[in-house]
Formats: structure tokens, C-alpha cells, sequence
């Protein structure tokens, strides 16, 4: 043994070989092990396309399922598929919080203006405030909740978005790829929601849903395409209709929801919900609202509805008869705030020749005139649709159809679905509300303002109700309990105003109340801006005559409520004067508010005055001007060009900040060339940042969702410089409250985007005392985060138990 180590030697050349070689071999694996992700990444996607190719024919068929479902799924599908008369929906932008970057000087000038107020969206109908488009509000993988009033346009927004997806629009931006499980809610068997916990999964009960409603010869290929999809988190879920089901329905399929979040954690989710959308933001739902039609979204609604008509009905515009003809000349000028259903049963009404009034009351009646004929027999009707609202369900057993000829017509136009298991439902919460409200009245009302208004059904059918009624005064305790700070009562009930007449007791009692309300100096702003807004939405006679009375009054602060609620009403030139001669005054910020009112106008001397401004105002004006100079195609944008070729740099400097809110190629150009022609340093320099503000995503107001608590920058930052710290385990209510005290307006802000996450009673005294505080931005976000809490079903203390109001 010793003598074999003592005539041991290596052999140069295989040394050398072998050396070399177990180099290269380990600068390979290195190299290599840099790859392996990848290379699993492409075994992982081969495998998937393959899969894909494989049920390529079921993605085909979902695809075109979804695709027929949403051109259809408006009133008049008979006549016209969405994309034929669809006006491109809108929601109302939020922003995630209040940490806006400093550094962007194009953050809009009308934001800083027009208070967000979900809860009375028609405030700013007519003003360009940060909207988004539903597509574009998923492009960071959050999942939302489209909310609003019954009619405003929620199913028809979802449409949209299926559409643009199926027909590969470019404004699907990342959703393109997605596949779009697009149903109502009441498609799903309850009964396999309820067996959730025991046998059924997610993917089985989809396929439930979509199996009674594709042609496929294949069942288990649509199943395993499901659960492929969804693993791979390549789904998008498209609900519709939960903001039809009553408070017992939403719990139960609430369940559902919860099931595919534990499930598949990543899935996209999308569903309508009513003004309660009920506590959801714990599972990271978003909630936005629908923007009600401006008066141009309305004047093309006019211009669609009449286009097709004379192309596709008439096949001629000759064909209107002379009294069709003045009848349209009539409407076409009608712009009183309505929702979205109601506009359209007011032009549909019109172009037939069939319109008896443009009240809400005449224009769902001669719908349903038009639609049942001799079958309309209110009697019948009423019975039959009452006993939805009797049972406090939306979906309910269906009668025989063979003796109810009233249903099979309600079910051949879409308003009432029918499911697997022999329920039926509304589709139409305000259809049903008028029909209902037929049926005889009950001696009172036992239901508390919250629970009628946490349904849609319930919230539509008393409305209807109350316009029919002599005596209303079940509704005289609400009226009376104004509830502040956000007085909600009056708020909900105050959008029953439009279906009454201008002699109802609750009428008058309430537009008196408004009117109190309005004018009481001790309430926020932005609060009573709201009261406007309701009131604005009554349609009444006397709204224009009260507007000129607030401009005309001493009051800066009255003038400054008029002008900012002047676009929710009726546009009435009459009070342009009063807004014009208003402007003489050295307080900017009532200057920039009536030059705010006066671009909602189409009018001559609304434009000059406006041009003018934009000439010589303070540069905060000229910039609120050009912002919505660029809302106005034609007239506006050519203000906004001219603007451009002028010498005062001022002028050049603010028409950029128009343009960059124009998404179309000349202004992009425009802009390009001034950031290297134009002769001013401080021109071109604000012209290269509008360029960079195009590129730039996080300017896009686009929800994301929020991280924990724990991982939060501010709230990480905030606990210590109080020396605490966060962990998973404990919830961060205490350090959230401290915040709320806090007197750095910074620190309060920020405290107040977690309320709604993690909700404690104790937050309560901050957030009243932050409603009455003197900083804007302060009282209405606390405003919006209470609005938020009652939407989530929180009880809301009386603020009289600790010592405000």
C-alpha cells in the first residue's frame, strides 16, 4: 500500500484534460442554472399552448357565448345590437389614496374643484373629472364592483367590457388574452352553493352555469377548460346581476364569491352591485361607479338612436311622418338629468311617434303600453310583479306560462330571465318598481331606510309607490331624521323625487327641506353641493330661479355652491348673465368655479367669455379653461390650437395643459413640436413633461390592489416614528386612530385610506370631527370613507352622542 502512494504519479496530459474539461463543464452549469427558470417557464407555456390548441374550439364557443350574451343584453336588443347604440361607458375614478406625486403639474385643476361623490355621481356629469374606463380599470389585476342607481348603465358597462374582449378591441389592453366566464348570478344552483364546503368546487359549479348555455358535444372538455383556465389564472369572472338580489339572496351567494377568492386567489372578478354593495372590500373588491350621460353623451345617444333608426328600421329618413319629426326636434333639446334606461325610453318613445310626456312616470308607461298592448292590465300586472316584493326575492317560482300570457311577453323581451330550476327574475329593478307599485298599497311601510335601499328592487318599487300615493306620510320620519353629517336619508330618498308630481305632499316637503339644507351656512360644502345635486335630479320648475337667486346672493360662498351644481341641472342659458357678471369679483377661487359652470354650456357668449378668460385670467383659470376646452370637440379644440400659435406664453403654457387631456394623434403632435420649436425655455419644458406624462401609467388613475397593512410604506414609516411596530398578527387600529388624531393633515389623510379596511368603532369621533374640519381635502375624503362604511352595512352612530353637530 505504501509503495503504491510512493510510485504514484499523475499523467500530465490527463491532469490538463481533465482540468479543462471539469472548467467548462462548471462555467456550463452556472451559465445553465441561470436559464432553468426560463427554460421551465417555456416547458410550462409549451404545455399550456398545447392544452390551448386542444380546446381551442371550447374557448371558441365560451368566446361567442359571451359575445352574444352582451350584444344582447340591453332594452332593446330587438331592435339594435350594443355596439349600434352603445355610448362608450365611463366610471367615476378614484384615487387609491392621497399621496399624490408633487411633482406631476398636470394633476387636473377640475378635480381640485368638484368633491368625489359616489353616492350622488350626478354632481359631476357634465364636468371632466377623472373618469376611466372599466377595461382600463382592470389593467393592474384588481377586482371591482360597478355600483350605482338602478338604471345608470351597470349591465351595459359589463357588455362593453365582454365586448371589447371577445372582438379583440385594442382597448382591452392586457385583458385581450384573458377568457372572458361572463353570466348572471342567478345561472348558479343554489343548491351547489350550498354544498360548497362538502364536494363542489368552483370550477364544476362554472361549468353548471355555461354547460346550459353552450353547444358543445364534449362535456368534460368544457370542464377540464374551465379549471385549465382558471389555474392559469386566464379568466376573467363577468357577474352580473348582483345588484339584484335581495339582503338574504347576497349572503348566500356571497359564499360563492368568498369560495373562488380562497380557491383561485388571483382570478379577476367584476360584478354590479347596488348603492349598498355590502362588505366586500375585505376580499379586495374595489368599488366604482358609473358617470351618469353628460349633455354631449346625451346628445349622441339622440344622434345614434335617430341614425339607425332611419337606416335600419325605416331604411329612410323620409319615412318619419311631420309630427315624428317635431316630436324629435323637441327631445333632441331634452337634458334634464335621467338615468341612462330612461333617456332611452324617452328617444325610443320619440322616434315610434308613441310619446305621452317626457315624465318618468309617462315614459315607462308608454313603453310598457307599446310593448304588452291590450295585455297591459295594470291589475294583473301589479299582482304578478308584487310578489317579488312580497317575498323579498329576485328570484322567485315561475307561474304557468300557459295562464299567464303577461310573463311569456315579459320573458320574450329579456326584462324577466328564467333559470334551469324554474325561477324567474327582473332583469330591470326599475321595470319591475313601476309595474309593482300598481298593486294596492299596504297600510305602512316596516322597513327602515337602510334596508329598503340595501335593495335595488325595494329602493325602485317605493319610489314608484310614493308618486302615486296621497298620503306619504310614512316617508315624513326620514324627512324629518335628516341624519348628519352626510344626511343620508335625504340623499337616498331625494332620487324618488323625479317619478313625482309637482303637487305631491312628499314633493314639497322634501324640496323645502333640501332648500334648508342648502342654505345652512354650518354644513361642509361639500355636503350641500350633494343637496344641490338631489335636488338638481328632481327636475323641478323652480331650479333655475333658485341657482340665479344663489348667484345673485351676498354670499361668496352661495355663488361658489351655484356655480358647481349649475352643469347637474337642465342647461338654461337664462342664468348665463348672472354667471358671467359673477366673475367681477377678486376671490379666485369663485372665479374659477363659475368659469367651471359656464363650459357646460353650448352657447356663444359662454364660449367667448371663456376665451377671454383664458387670455388674461390668473394662470389656475386659464389652465381649469384649457382642461375643459379640451372636453369639446370642434369649437374647444380649435380654442385650444389657436391658443398654441399666440405669443403670450402664458397662454401657450396653459393650452398644454388642455392638450395632453386630448387622446388623439394632432394634439399629440402639436405638443412634440412645441417641446422642440417653441422659442420659450419655460413653454418647451412644460411641453417635454406632457410627453413624458403620456408614457407615464402610474399618471392613470387605475386601481391596484392595496398590500397588507404590514408591508404599507406610510404605515410602516408613521408606527415608527411612534416606535411601534406591525405584525401579521395584530391588527393596525391603534396606530390607524393615532393617525387620526394627528395634527399633520399628511398623517390624517393617509389614516383615513385604511379606515374602510380595517373598520374599528373607535375611529368614529375622529371621523366626524374630520368631516367638520376646515381643510378640503380632509372633510370630504372623511365624507366619502362614512358613505363607504354605510355602503359596507356598518351602523353608523349618531354623531349627537359624542358631542357634535
Amino acid at each position: 500500500m505504501l509503495n503504491w502512494f510512493k510510485y504514484f504519479q499523475l499523467e500530465k496530459i490527463s491532469f490538463f484534460i481533465g482540468l479543462f474539461t471539469g472548467t467548462i463543464l462548471w462555467f456550463v452549469l452556472l451559465y445553465v442554472k441561470k436559464w432553468i427558470p426560463s427554460i421551465g417557464n417555456f416547458i410550462k407555456s409549451s404545455i399550456r399552448l398545447i392544452r390551448q390548441q386542444q380546446l381551442s374550439g371550447i374557448l371558441i364557443s365560451v368566446k361567442k357565448y359571451a359575445l352574444q350574451k352582451a350584444q344582447t343584453n340591453h332594452l332593446a336588443s330587438s331592435l339594435f345590437s350594443h355596439e349600434e347604440i352603445g355610448i362608450k361607458p365611463k366610471l367615476i375614478a378614484i384615487k387609491q389614496d392621497f399621496r399624490i406625486d408633487k411633482e406631476n403639474i398636470f394633476v387636473s385643476e377640475i378635480e381640485n374643484l368638484i368633491p368625489f361623490t359616489p353616492d350622488t355621481p350626478y354632481l359631476s356629469r357634465n364636468y371632466q373629472v377623472p373618469e376611466i374606463s372599466l377595461a382600463d380599470a382592470l389593467q393592474k389585476n384588481a377586482s371591482l364592483i360597478i355600483t350605482g342607481m338602478a338604471g345608470i348603465g351597470k349591465t351595459f358597462t359589463l357588455a362593453d367590457l365582454v365586448i371589447s374582449i371577445c372582438l379583440q378591441k385594442h382597448d382591452a389592453g392586457l385583458l385581450l388574452n384573458k377568457t372572458p366566464i361572463y353570466f348572471d348570478i342567478q345561472d348558479v344552483n343554489e343548491s351547489l352553493i350550498n354544498d360548497l364546503e362538502n364536494t363542489q368546487k368552483i370550477h364544476k359549479i362554472l361549468f353548471d352555469v355555461l354547460i346550459k348555455k353552450i353547444s358543445t358535444n364534449n362535456k368534460s372538455r368544457l370542464e377540464r377548460f374551465i379549471q385549465s383556465e382558471l389555474n392559469d389564472n386566464n379568466a376573467i369572472l363577468i357577474i352580473d346581476g348582483f345588484d339584484l338580489l335581495s339582503k338574504k339572496e347576497f349572503d348566500i351567494y356571497k359564499l360563492f364569491l368568498q369560495q373562488i377568492i380562497e380557491e383561485y386567489k388571483d382570478v379577476q372578478i367584476v360584478i354590479t352591485a347596488s348603492t349598498y354593495w355590502a362588505d366586500l372590500e375585505e376580499h379586495q373588491f374595489i368599488p366604482l361607479a358609473v358617470k351618469p350621460f353628460s349633455n354631449v353623451d346625451i346628445e349622441n345617444l339622440y344622434r345614434i338612436w335617430t341614425n339607425n333608426w332611419n337606416s335600419l328600421i325605416l331604411k329612410s329618413e323620409n319615412d318619419l311622418s311631420p309630427e315624428q319629426v317635431v316630436l324629435l326636434n323637441w327631445v333632441s333639446k331634452y337634458k334634464h338629468p335621467l338615468t341612462k334606461l330612461e333617456y332611452t325610453l324617452l328617444i325610443w318613445g320619440a322616434l315610434e311617434g308613441s310619446l305621452r310626456g317626457t315624465n318618468t312616470l309617462s315614459l315607462y308607461e308608454n313603453f310598457f303600453i307599446k310593448l304588452l298592448g291590450n295585455k297591459f292590465n295594470r291589475e294583473k300586472i301589479g299582482e304578478l310583479t308584487h310578489s317579488f316584493v312580497e317575498k323579498e326575492a329576485n328570484l322567485i317560482k315561475s307561474p304557468p306560462l300557459t295562464t299567464n300570457p303577461i310573463l311569456e311577453s315579459l320573458i320574450n323581451v329579456g326584462i324577466i330571465g328564467s333559470s334551469e330550476s324554474n325561477n324567474i327574475y327582473f332583469k330591470h329593478p326599475d321595470l319591475l318598481g313601476y309595474l309593482a307599485s300598481f298593486y294596492p298599497f299596504e297600510p305602512a311601510v316596516q322597513k327602515t331606510i337602510t334596508e329598503l335601499f340595501s335593495w335595488s328592487i325595494y329602493a325602485s318599487y317605493f319610489g314608484f309607490r310614493i308618486s302615486r300615493e296621497a298620503n306619504s306620510s310614512w316617508a315624513d320620519p326620514w324627512i324629518i331624521d335628516d341624519s348628519p353629517p352626510l344626511y343620508q336619508n335625504i340623499l337616498l330618498i331625494g332620487t324618488w323625487l323625479r317619478h313625482t308630481s309637482s303637487k305631491s305632499t312628499f314633493r314639497l316637503n322634501l324640496i323645502k327641506k333640501l332648500i334648508s339644507l342648502i342654505q345652512n351656512n354650518t354644513i361642509a360644502p361639500h355636503i350641500r353641493l350633494r343637496f344641490l345635486s338631489i335636488f338638481a335630479f328632481a327636475n323641478d320648475s323652480s331650479g333655475s330661479l333658485f341657482l340665479k337667486q344663489m348667484l345673485n346672493n351676498v354670499n361668496d360662498q352661495m355663488k361658489i355652491l351655484a356655480a358647481l351644481s349649475a352643469a347637474v341641472f337642465s342647461p338654461d342659458n337664462k342664468i348665463i348673465p348672472d354667471l358671467i357678471n359673477a366673475l367681477n369679483t377678486n376671490n379666485n377661487y369663485l372665479q374659477k368655479c363659475l368659469c367651471l359652470a359656464l363650459t357646460s354650456f353650448d352657447n356663444e357668449l359662454a364660449l367667448h367669455t371663456l376665451g377671454k378668460m383664458l387670455l388674461s385670467g390668473e394662470e389656475s383659470i386659464r389652465k381649469l379653461i384649457a382642461e375643459n376646452m379640451a372636453a369639446i370637440p370642434g369649437e374647444g379644440h380649435e380654442i385650444l390650437k389657436d391658443a398654441m400659435t399666440m405669443d403670450d406664453i402664458l397662454v401657450r403654457r396653459s393650452a398644454l395643459f388642455g392638450l395632453i387631456r386630448i387622446n388623439e394623434p394632432w394634439a399629440f403632435e402639436i405638443i412634440e413640436k412645441t417641446s422642440i420649436e417653441d422659442s420659450q425655455w419655460v413653454v418647451r419644458n412644460v411641453a417635454a413633461q406632457a410627453l413624458e406624462s403620456f408614457q407615464k401609467e402610474e399618471n392613470k388613475p387605475i386601481p391596484e390592489k392595496n398590500p397588507p397593512y404590514y408591508d404599507d410604506p406610510w404605515l410602516i414609516e408613521y408606527a415608527s416614528t411612534k416606535k411601534q411596530g406591525l405584525s401579521p398578527d395584530y391588527p393596525p387600529n391603534s396606530i390607524i386612530l393615532e393617525a387620526l388624531k394627528d395634527e399633520n393633515i399628511t398623517n390624517k389623510l393617509n389614516a383615513l385610506t385604511f379606515v374602510s379596511r380595517y373598520f374599528d368603532d373607535s375611529y368614529f369621533p375622529e371621523l366626524f370631527q374630520s368631516v367638520l374640519s376646515k381643510n378640503k381635502e380632509a372633510s370630504e375624503l372623511a365624507a366619502s370613507t362614512l358613505y363607504q362604511l354605510i355602503c359596507a352595512g356598518k351602523k353608523i352612530p349618531s354623531p349627537l352622542q359624542y358631542g357634535l353637530f
